[in-house]
């Protein structure tokens, strides 16, 4: 068990007083990241054997701690370059391992702390819907902050940009040529986006926006 060292504050509360700290300050902590507080369990170098450090990671991963630095610098400076336009793009692979839930809370920890969360153009894009269980209960309460908001505002990314990068406009597939053969006789001569709407309207597919008003807005003059 590692201690480290985190700043608090006392707060009286009606059961009595107690101790606080932020979120920011446990989430570096966890990192071994001295603040200035002391203590043991703090690296001072990349090149120390503690928990996070590139050469930590070197001896579990198996990949060259100059490598790990590389991608960290030119992501994170992307970033700041680009207020926050840096993605990262997850797919079947990396859903496929046990731990992958611990792999998505790493992803998301450096997006956070990268400043690209909520960012267009950057962030996190998930796809192939491999939200099994175990990545359920890991990526998506984080993702979608259920703790403040239900229920989520979330559609698969891929009608996401066939829609908004307006893909639909260059489709050479056609609808017959995917019918199911037990499809009930009918007009199916509509454009695939024709059918994404469709199912959009009918509820059946979670879309954002949908609206071309802010919804924050329509709550707010219906409240009025």
């Amino acid at each position: 068990m590692l201690i480290r060292n985190v700043p608090v504050k006392k707060l009286q509360l009606a059961g009595g007083e107690t101790l606080v700290a932020s979120v920011f300050d446990l989430f570096v902590a966890n990192y071994g990241v001295d603040r200035g507080f002391g203590g043991k369990n703090l690296a001072k170098s990349y090149d120390d054997l503690e928990p996070y450090t590139p050469a930590w990671a070197e001896k579990i991963t198996g990949v060259p701690r100059d490598q790990i630095i590389t991608t960290a610098r030119e992501f994170a400076l992307n970033a700041e370059k680009t207020k926050g336009r840096s993605m990262v793009i997850v797919g079947a692979g990396l859903n496929h391992w046990y731990h992958m839930d611990m792999n998505y809370r790493g992803i998301i920890n450096m997006l956070v702390m990268c400043g690209c969360v909520g960012q267009s153009g950057g962030g996190w894009s998930h796809y192939v819907g491999q939200e099994k269980l175990r990545p359920q209960s890991g990526w998506l309460p984080l993702d979608f902050a259920l703790d403040w908001s239900r229920p989520p505002r979330q559609q698969n990314s891929t009608s996401a940009f066939y829609a908004h990068t307006d893909q639909w406009r260059y489709e050479t597939l056609d609808v017959s040529e995917i019918l199911s053969p037990t499809a009930p006789a009918g007009p199916w001569d509509g454009a695939l986006i024709d059918y994404n709407v469709r199912a959009e309207r009918m509820g059946w597919l979670p879309s954002a926006p949908q609206l071309e008003t802010n919804p924050l807005t329509i709550a707010a003059k219906a409240a009025a």
